[in-house]
């Protein structure tokens, strides 16, 4: 399992506990195939699955954070991604940026 956070604009591996210290966080659960839900809350998850962490600074829709999910080889692969689409459209990495996400092994 393999954690990573992009925090004050570095990218480094990280744990949930992260989390809690932030306010206004946003859940997405996605299954091994992609499919995505919001959650009020960190879910645990099963081989193969995702969770993503952000907060209301990121310009990113869930489409994209499907596509991004089922492209990536691990977490921080799809953070990655996940940062690239946030600054097409931003045009900057802010400091309030928060970005976290989790990849159970075992994806196919």
């Amino acid at each position: 399992m393999s954690i990573y956070c992009l925090a004050h604009g570095q990218v480094e591996e990280s744990n949930w506990d992260r989390v809690k210290r932030n306010e206004h966080i946003i859940f997405y659960h996605l299954s091994a195939e992609g499919e995505i839900r919001r959650e009020t809350e960190a879910v645990n998850l099963q081989n193969g699955e995702g969770l993503l962490a952000c907060n209301e600074e990121v310009y990113i829709e869930p489409l994209e954070i499907q596509v991004e999910f089922l492209k990536a080889q691990n977490a921080k692969a799809w953070l990655t991604a996940l940062i690239l689409r946030h600054t097409e459209r931003a045009r900057k990495i802010g400091q309030d940026l928060f970005l976290q996400t989790e990849i159970r092994e075992g994806r196919k």
